[in-house]
């Protein structure tokens, strides 16, 4: 049947956003948790504190990720969401200087707006796409 959701192939977008999700998130992960491990060892409450909600938010992704590989409804919700989340805490990060960073505060904006630029066209794409739309049945519009 070539309405059935189950059916119809992912395209390269959607697989390119489900590898920034899935593999992407948790290898910056891995990568910012060997520079924050450290502090760890002499009770630095905020590493601890940042490398925490890093862990939740990559597994959000993670979530995503995984819902929209399986043509899941809710992976649009969670891809939204992990969006949301990634750009918050680059504003965060870029606002807070008691937040750890390895870039100077300059640098630090830089991110923050390359970020939210990823997060925006990400969203646009899910929001407005056909496929999307067909895969997920979801309604057309930026807000899901």
């Amino acid at each position: 049947m070539p309405g059935d959701p189950r059916t119809v192939k992912l395209t390269s977008w959607l697989w390119l956003l489900c590898g920034l999700l899935g593999l992407a998130g948790p290898i910056g992960l891995v990568l910012e948790a060997s520079r924050l491990i450290g502090g760890l060892a002499y009770g630095d409450l905020v590493s601890g504190t940042v490398l925490t909600i890093r862990v939740i938010f990559c597994g959000l992704g993670v979530a995503a990720a995984l819902a929209l590989v399986r043509r899941h409804r809710i992976g649009v919700v969670l891809a939204h969401a992990s969006l949301a989340v990634s750009v918050v805490f680059a504003l965060a990060r870029a606002n807070l200087s008691f937040m750890p960073s390895s870039l100077a505060p300059s640098d630090a904006w830089v991110r923050f707006c390359l970020t939210a630029l990823h997060a925006v066209g990400w969203w646009t794409y899910l929001a407005t796409s056909d496929r999307v739309r067909q895969i997920y049945g979801t309604k057309r519009g930026l807000w899901g």
